[in-house]
């Protein structure tokens, strides 16, 4: 018996032909959990957008339970305390400015229609500011024409002074701290940053002009992404034909690129501080900018360099193992060409990914909105606080996030693996436009169980990691070094059974559209084949993986740097100029990263076919023996050229089970050599 219970041959193997094996349902319980999981969801957002309010998270709210932006109408919970200004028509009043910033939670806030521009030093000036902007900023009560002889504080009826100079951020009257120098002194105005800080959760300056940043740039970033998705294409379609040659090229095209944008950075690095040198002895404005923009370039350098380093050492290492992967990349080639729509898995999977993101993203946002009114007693006002319902509705659709997450993304796995299996046992391997149409089928129909399953898994290993994650980042400078140490050794661990799950998920995810067993028997099954054959197993995963990982690298540095190349040379757009940024080093920051996660997508489908087609060629060579009688599912030309290679690993040897029936791979090196 094997560790799930099945009948199995000497090696825990079942001892089924895959003729006999006939779709079924597997993991029926997992998938009815997860089916009232989801419905819970639903009820959860059903309450959110019934009970939520999206312009208070947007506009913001007074302490009188008004919205800001919009029309009012009395809340009836609070009838019974008498709240006279609860219910205000604020449709023209969008900001929320506070009586008393440096005391924001328990000061009164109010709705306006402008925030002051300019500090306002009295009530006089406060009265000034009312009747040229329209703009009231003391309490909805109190005429305009009283405001010279009313108290000041956070409570009103006007503001504490001075009304300091703001801006508008999230229709938040923020103080502009620049503005602030004339009138503060320096431990003030750090007081001020820091209650600023706590206000918006810890938003840094550099995030702000980092997004600002890409905002400017956005064409540029989606002309990078729609050229890497070119080059992608074309990647996996040259490897159908030449799958030596391009790994190789991959090498080469990886190294160079990575050493041209090394010395790019370098290179500005350079300029900036030429430039520093040129400025030194005069006032400018801009020269702030310039040191951060030094300190970008120069993290970007050593980061650069360091990787660049560290991967000429791997080329080199691995520059004579190529061939090892070369025939399987052949061989998954022609799976992408006889499954064309194969390719397109990662855009389905992005888009099903980016709606449930959106609606994840809007139930949330009105979930945050539904806080029920409460009365404060001692200031007479209303504030939103979430209560034990809505904390356990957070902690429901943080889990929803995460587990929904990884149930799409092993969606698109089994899929993948569904159509692998099909055109691997398919004697004729003829072009078919609907394998990945019969393997969704397939998915839907009889193995969303066994996807449930396995994402939850999934979900064990990265919920308590996202929770120390949380709390690190919660105790930072707080803890004592050993604290530290032991949270981090935790989170490392924990990222280390999260990959180690993954990997063995995927290829239960093949074994499943094998064998049609439910996750449990795959599981152990694909465990099993990959204990026995671990040191070839090894060596293809981590070649092959070396070479896709090269191959996305290539594809980031062709496309980034040809989009910056027709943008200078052809549109005389700079994109690494100062000209209207803040941080100019962000945009080419954000033009590798999206580039190289699209790049991610698609050749993580090649990397996936890969690991099936190997799992594939494992129970071929169990059920079958090179017979006229038994002949193997895999052409020879994979069969001799593949595995001749691992000699670079391994000597071959001949191993065979007890009743001769499993054989590992190296006995069928052997069989290929006769």
């Amino acid at each position: 018996m094997t560790c799930c219970g099945e009948e199995s041959d000497g090696n825990g193997l079942p001892k089924e032909s895959l003729k006999v094996q006939k779709q079924g349902f597997t993991d029926i319980p997992c998938c009815l959990i997860f089916l009232v999981f989801v419905g819970g969801m639903g009820y959860i957002a059903a309450h959110a957008f019934i009970n939520g309010d999206i312009y208070r998270l947007y506009y913001g709210y007074d302490s009188y339970g008004n919205t800001c932006g919009r029309k009012n109408s009395k809340i009836e919970s609070l009838q019974k305390f008498n709240i006279s200004n609860n219910g205000r028509d604020m449709t023209d009043k969008t900001k929320v400015f506070f009586l008393d910033i440096k005391n924001f939670k328990s000061a009164i806030s109010l709705c306006v229609k402008k925030c002051p521009e300019s500090t306002l030093s009295s009530n006089k000036d406060i009265k000034n500011f009312a009747e040229k902007a329209d703009s009231n900023l003391c309490t909805y009560e109190t005429d305009v024409d009283e405001y010279e002889s009313q108290a000041n504080g956070k409570l009103g009826p006007c503001p504490s002074l001075p009304v300091l100079a703001s801006t508008s951020i999230l229709s938040r009257c923020v103080p502009d701290l620049l503005k602030a120098k004339k009138t503060l002194d320096q431990a003030n105005r750090t007081r001020l940053g820091n209650v600023l800080t706590e206000y918006f959760s810890e938003v840094s300056e550099f995030l702000r002009e980092s997004v600002l940043d890409f905002v400017k740039k956005w064409k540029e970033v989606l002309i990078v992404c729609a050229i890497t998705i070119v080059l992608a294409f074309i990647f996996v379609f040259i490897l159908r034909f030449i799958a030596s040659v391009v790994a190789y090229l991959s090498m080469i095209i990886a190294v160079v690129g990575a050493i041209a944008g090394t010395l790019f950075v370098w290179w500005k690095f350079y300029d900036i501080i030429k430039r520093e040198e040129k400025l030194k002895d005069y006032s400018i404005p801009f020269i702030n900018l310039d040191v951060s923009n030094k300190k970008v370039f120069l993290g970007l350098g050593i980061f650069f360099s360091i990787c660049t380093i560290i991967l000429i050492l791997i080329v080199v290492v691995m520059f004579k193992r190529i061939r090892l992967v070369a025939a399987l990349f052949h061989e998954a080639g022609k799976v992408f060409m006889n499954t064309p729509t194969l390719l397109f898995q990662p855009v389905w999977t992005l888009l099903v990914l980016g709606v449930y993101l959106l609606f994840w993203a809007m139930s949330m946002a009105f979930l945050v909105s539904s806080e029920p009114p409460k009365y404060r007693n001692d200031t007479m006002t209303v504030e939103f606080k979430r209560d034990t319902k809505l904390t356990i509705f957070y902690a429901y659709y943080f889990v929803a996030l995460i587990w929904i997450c990884e149930f799409i993304i092993a969606c698109q796995q089994m899929v993948v693996a569904g159509t692998v299996t099909d055109w691997y046992f398919d004697r004729e391997k003829e072009f078919a436009t609907f394998r990945v149409l019969r393997s969704t089928k397939n998915l839907i129909l009889f193995h969303l169980g066994s996807v449930a399953f396995g994402s939850f898994i999934i979900l064990l290993v990265k919920l308590p990691r996202a929770i120390l994650m949380y709390i690190d980042q919660k105790t930072r400078g707080k803890k004592t070094k050993c604290a530290e140490f032991m949270l981090k050794c935790c989170q490392c661990c924990l990222w280390c059974l999260e990959k180690a799950l993954k990997f063995l998920n995927e290829n239960a995810y093949t074994i499943i559209t094998i064998r049609k067993t439910n996750f449990c028997k795959s599981a152990c099954i694909a465990l099993k084949i990959i204990a026995s054959n671990i040191l070839r197993v090894s060596a293809i995963n981590c070649v092959g993986n070396f070479i896709l990982f090269l191959g996305k690298i290539g594809i980031t540095a062709i496309g980034v740097g040809v989009t910056i190349v027709w943008l200078k040379f052809v549109r005389g757009v700079d994109v690494g100029s100062r000209d209207d940024l803040e941080l100019w080093g962000i945009p080419v920051v954000f033009m590798c990263v999206f580039s190289f996660l699209i790049a991610h997508c698609f050749l993580s489908v090649y990397d996936m076919v890969i690991d099936s087609l190997l799992l594939c060629f494992c129970e071929d060579m169990r059920i079958n023996d090179g017979s006229e009688e038994k002949p193997y599912f895999m052409n020879k030309s994979l069969l001799v050229g593949t595995f001749l290679d691992l000699s670079f690993f391994f000597q071959p040897k001949i191993v065979f089970s007890k009743d001769n029936n499993y054989r590992s791979i190296t006995n069928l090196i052997e069989i290929g050599i006769r």
